[in-house]
């Protein structure tokens, strides 16, 4: 009888921290990309150029990495709370998307097309366009 408690309360106990855990990493929250270390500054039509030369290649070199992108803005847009920065490249069909963060800084709001601009994200891939996320202005 008091091996069956004992297996009840590890169980328990067991369940109570992976609970507690899985709540924790739920709710964390991204570190912004101000302050991680930049991979790579490069300019929008390089960057464009190379996805659109060799997607493999320049996948592989920078997906995942944090990036300064200088470039020219296209295209300011918000939508549903999220807002976005289209900036030039050597195509008219794509460019840079820019997916800002929510804590945003109120330099977005002066942003309008033309403008130039510094912008560091992580590179998420190639669409039609190269998506970079967490945006923050430089």
């Amino acid at each position: 009888m008091k091996k069956w408690k004992v297996i009840l309360l590890v169980c328990t106990a067991l369940s109570a921290f992976g609970f507690f855990y899985g709540w924790q990493e739920f709710t964390r929250k991204h570190k912004s990309s101000r302050t991680l270390k930049t991979d790579y500054v490069i300019d929008a039509t390089e960057l464009y150029d190379a996805f659109n030369k060799d997607e493999a290649a320049a996948t592989k070199q920078y997906t995942d990495k944090v990036l300064e992108v200088k470039g020219t803005i296209k295209e300011v847009s918000k939508f549903n709370g999220a807002k976005h920065i289209l900036l030039n490249s050597s195509n008219d069909a794509g460019g840079i998307l820019c997916q800002f963060e929510d804590d945003v800084s109120d330099r977005f709001e002066t942003m309008e097309a033309g403008q130039p601009v510094r912008i560091k994200g992580i590179c998420t891939g190639f669409l039609y366009d190269v998506v970079i996320s967490r945006c923050v202005i430089k």
